[in-house]
């Protein structure tokens, strides 16, 4: 007990830069069970999970359609325009994708991303993509104008990935891609 509290509390050394002393301090290390073997990350809490996408239209052919995902893995899907199949449909995924999609949403900090970023590049025959996200008690909601070229790339892969593991392409594509209804 007494060389882990040790190594938290002692410096690794010092370093001289321009004449100002700069200490580093030693990184915990992992937490074990009693067993000794290393903890596993605790597995997340998914009852209060939810996911809304929906894709507006644009002024071409832009599937139009929203998307509900539970934390359970429960899915729910509303065509609108553009998209081979309009009207409600159900469907389920594996949780575990469901607890994947809330991590790569902490890992592109959400919250971040409310405001639109302010930008030269704007197209504005693009798509809106609203997703709202509701984990712990707290719903973040982002309007992510597809046009904006000043939005992350990660914003749109997570779109995309919210499609993939909903399997939205079964009720959204055409067999010639564009679908005109």
């Amino acid at each position: 007990m007494y060389r882990r509290l040790a190594l938290l509390l002692v410096l690794v050394g010092c370093a001289h830069e321009d004449g100002n002393v700069v200490a580093a301090a030693v990184a915990a290390p992992p937490k074990q069970t009693t067993t000794g073997a290393p903890q596993q990350k605790q597995p997340r809490d998914l009852s209060g999970v939810s996911i809304h996408m929906e894709r507006k239209a644009c002024y071409g052919i832009c599937p139009s359609y929203s998307l509900d995902i539970t934390g359970d893995g429960a899915v729910s899907y509303v065509g609108r325009e553009f998209v081979n199949v309009r009207g409600l449909k159900k469907g389920t995924v594996d949780p575990v994708k469901v607890s994947q999609l809330m991590d790569a949403v902490d890992e592109l900090r959400l919250t971040t991303l409310v405001d639109t970023p302010h930008c030269a590049t704007v197209d504005g025959d693009q798509a809106v993509v609203i997703l709202a996200v509701r984990d712990r008690g707290a719903t973040t909601k982002v309007t992510h104008d597809t046009g904006n070229g000043c939005y992350p790339k990660e914003l749109t892969e997570l779109e995309s990935m919210i499609d993939e593991v909903a399997k939205t392409e079964q009720w959204v594509r055409c067999e010639t891609g564009f679908c005109m209804n």
